[in-house]
């Protein structure tokens, strides 16, 4: 039996002094012999990342609620607002109002939300910032994104 390679992969086959002169300016070139991971976007889903809130309320739904701060607190995930009677001022701040006309969704009068270090992985890697593992969420992904030659805040 007469073994022959195809023509057109015949012609794939790199052979030569021109293949021996493109392999001799590859390796020689620093810039090309470690090549940049690829970047790695990490997208969470709802309430999967830290959330802080800072209120100037018209009105609140319990005399125990806060109506004004002065700086940002932690809205999600503060275990300590979880708590009976405080839930409810909590559900009060983290809640969204639908609007029919616009059909978009906006947190109640007097409540400013944001994400702490958007862009960052902080802000998901524990969704408690005092780093409890019942916060944990891509703290494991992010460990072994870095383990493996990644970056935070350049490539991951």
């Amino acid at each position: 039996m007469d073994l022959r390679l195809c023509p057109c992969r015949k012609a794939l086959l790199p052979s030569g002094l021109l293949f021996e002169l493109l392999l001799l300016l590859l390796l020689a070139d620093p810039a090309l012999q470690a090549p940049r991971n690829p970047p790695v976007v990490l997208v969470p889903g709802d309430l999967g990342n830290q959330l802080e809130a800072k209120l100037d309320k018209p009105t609140v739904v319990h005399y125990l609620c806060s109506k004004r701060t002065d700086s940002y607190f932690t809205l999600w995930l503060n275990l300590e607002l979880l708590l009976p009677i405080i839930i409810d001022c909590w559900i009060d701040n983290i809640r969204l109002i639908y609007n029919r006309t616009s059909r978009a969704t906006q947190f109640p009068d007097g409540v400013d939300v944001c994400v702490p270090g958007f862009g960052k992985t902080f802000s998901l890697e524990f969704l408690d910032p005092s780093k409890s593992s019942v916060g944990s969420y891509f703290h494991t992904m992010v460990e072994s994104l870095v383990g493996w030659g990644y970056t935070q805040g350049e490539d991951v």
